[in-house]
């Protein structure tokens, strides 16, 4: 009698609807989430032996069989709803422990085994086509896809081998043939290496000085004669935690920045983990297709556009600090790169050491780390001398740090550009050339090679990464509007604009208009299923300029916040001192907030079930333990090395 065991896959690939639905996980999306480790103990005649031995107590119904067999995936509903990953109990196969006396202990391995349907159904004597596993062939030869489910296996066996035992048991009986499949590797995390040794080191270090420099801190209050020494007080959680919870408002600052930045950040986030989630097996696809039909659905798929307001934000800044240094004849073009370098570097490489060090440790699931932590491994460098969108756009450590790399690019050339500007006014139109500029090179380069704002192919997403979405002279439209900006804002800044009321009402629509126009218009170009109808053309205007209208719209509600004092409800939301914590970590919170939203998409021991309720769950969830991670970043690696830095460049400037 044959053992009736359960179906299981691991490599789920869509092969007759795969375009109607994306964003769903692919097999080598699915594939890449495993983390690549050899292989140990395996012993190929010691593996058949307790294969043969677990078979045959099954069959006679022994009870550590059962509990092994247990931890099998089992057939689950809803194929017609795309639930085809099954995980089955991956921690009780990991802790399954049984001594025998023939061969061995039997410990457990969890894999992930893909079956695809046998070519046409095989009837045998006294069966019949109603068989449960028949019945489930039938569905997944209708649907043309494979399944994928989770066994346990011995530790002495390769995946191989799992794989030859499962089609000659039952290749006749289920009618599905295992074809591909992967197993986690458990990796022993009692010998730490010389990474996990110097990221705790790191850690340590950084909390005794802040212990130490807080106790300081205090005590120097308690007597304010004479004044804390600044150094001392740099890693203060008191000092510091008081900048970063100031609720007051600040004179010469663009309040409106404050709802801005924040409620960027915000989307970028929220964005960033309900996508990140669409890699990963969930077991109601189709409802993600649904939801994408869905004209709301856009408030998710439309967030990179964030990115842009991040872009104009710091181009205004930059201009109006560095216009007012050339007027006081201060300007130090290397110090700004040094201290730009300073406030961004510390944050990131901290956070590259835990995705090599500690992601190890805190992944535990049948899930693993996998590109999450290779690339970070390969190009932590490039990483951290902010490169990243020219040396390995597709490989990017920490996917969504790319924008840091542009951001300080752009930041290293601007000064220069604003000092030419500052001194000819006429170079100011070298602004809006660059834009065109730009706005050609995309429209050229996605009628070129033919991309949409939503890949059809992990091909085309590769292309579009290093030629459109990352390279810096690509994000340029949206910086240089900022500098614009700054320019304004700061020659208007002693005294208020004048404007005709009506003009002014009539900008403040156009403008809210525009975003709301772009925030809708993404759901054609930017909504996977819906974009699929759109023309080559077309995406290749839009691509061209959307970031341009973007940034004008946000660019004129700064400017009528800041210098006309407009927009009354607007301006009130915007400017609300209850924005600036969150503000002001949000170099932290952009860095660090994967550090806790990939992890725990990794450590799923379930598919995820997709709905606009669980998703803001979801969400929620995430928020405040990322905003905890990112709060002990600003107070531990970013600014601290501010501090440090600022003094002893005043220290160096009165010794001059």
């Amino acid at each position: 009698m044959k053992v009736h065991f359960l179906l299981i896959a691991i490599l789920l690939q869509i092969k007759l609807s795969v375009q109607d639905f994306s964003p769903i996980i692919s097999s080598k999306s699915f594939k890449e989430k495993s983390l690549k480790i050899q292989p140990k103990n395996l012993n190929e005649t010691l593996c058949a032996e307790q294969l043969d031995f677990f078979s045959q107590s099954l069959e006679n119904k022994n009870l550590w069989a059962l509990e092994f067999f247990d931890t099998w995936a089992k057939i689950p509903s809803g194929y017609f709803s795309y639930n085809l990953i099954n995980f089955g109990d991956y921690d009780q196969c990991i802790k399954f422990q049984f001594p025998t006396e023939n061969v061995g202990l039997l410990e457990g391995k969890h894999c992930f085994i893909s079956f695809v349907p046998t070519q046409e159904a095989i009837l045998t004597d006294n069966e019949t086509t109603l068989n449960d596993w028949r019945e489930i062939s039938e569905i997944v030869r209708l649907l043309q896809v494979e399944i994928i489910n989770s066994i346990c296996i011995p530790t002495t066996c390769s995946v191989d081998q799992a794989i030859d035992f499962l089609n000659e048991q039952f290749h006749l009986l289920a009618q599905f043939e295992a074809v591909s499949g992967v197993c986690k590797e458990i990796e022993d995390l009692s010998v730490l290496e010389p990474i996990d040794i110097a990221v705790i080191t790191i850690f340590s270090i950084s909390i005794i000085l802040m212990l130490l420099s807080t106790i300081y801190d205090l005590i120097a209050h308690r007597n304010p004669n004479p004044q804390p020494h600044k150094l001392f007080i740099a890693f203060s959680v008191y000092t510091n935690g008081k900048r970063l919870f100031d609720m007051s408002q600040s004179k010469g600052t663009i309040d409106s920045l404050h709802g801005l930045r924040a409620i960027s950040i915000l989307w970028i986030m929220f964005g960033h983990r309900i996508t990140n989630q669409f890699s990963f097996p969930i077991q109601n696809k189709v409802a993600v297709f649904e939801f994408n039909q869905q004209l709301y659905s856009v408030v998710l798929y439309a967030y990179s556009i964030a990115v842009d307001t991040f872009f104009l934000m710091g181009a205004l800044l930059l201009t109006m600090s560095t216009i007012r240094a050339i007027e006081k004849n201060s300007l130090n073009i290397w110090r700004m790169i040094l201290h730009r370098y300073l406030r961004y570097t510390p944050v990131m490489a901290v956070s590259v050491l835990s995705v090599i060090s500690l992601s190890r440790f805190v992944v535990t699931g049948p899930l693993d780390v996998g590109v999450f932590r290779e690339d970070c491994v390969n190009y932590w460098w490039s990483a951290l001398l902010h490169i990243q969108n020219y040396v390995n756009p597709e490989n990017v450590c920490l996917n969504h740090t790319w924008y840091l790399s542009v951001d300080f690019q752009l930041f290293i050339l601007t000064p220069f550009l604003i000092y030419g500007i500052k001194k000819q006014k006429k170079f100011m139109w070298f602004l809006l050339v660059l834009i065109i500029l730009c706005s050609i090179y995309i429209f050229t380069i996605s009628m070129v090679f033919e991309l949409y704002k939503t890949s059809r192919s992990l091909e085309e997403a590769d292309i579009n990464r290093r030629w459109i979405y990352q390279p810096t002279h690509a994000r340029i439209q949206s910086w240089l509007i900022g500098v614009g900006l700054g320019f304004l804002i700061h020659e208007r800044r002693e005294e208020k604009a004048k404007i005709n009321c009506f003009f002014d009402s009539l900008l403040w629509i156009l403008s809210l208009a525009v975003i709301a126009t772009i925030i809708m218009i993404s759901h054609v170009f930017q909504t996977p299923i819906v974009s699929y109808s759109t023309s080559l053309l077309s995406n290749a205007i839009f691509m061209a300029i959307h970031r341009i209208f973007w940034s004008l719209a946000v660019a004129y509600i700064i400017f009528a916040c800041e210098n006309l004092k407009t927009g009354s409800i607007v301006r009130w939301f915007l400017s609300h001192s209850y924005w600036k914590p969150i503000g002001t970590m949000g170099l932290s919170l952009y860095v660090t907030h994967i550090l806790y939203m990939i992890p725990n998409m990794l450590n799923m021991r379930q598919s995820y079930y997709f709905g606009i309720w669980p998703m803001l769950h979801t969400f929620s969830g995430d928020l405040f333990p990322s905003v905890a991670i990112a709060a002990f970043f600003y107070l531990a690696f970013e600014t601290p090395y501010l501090i440090i830095e600022n003094y002893f460049y005043q220290k160096f400037k009165k010794s001059e």
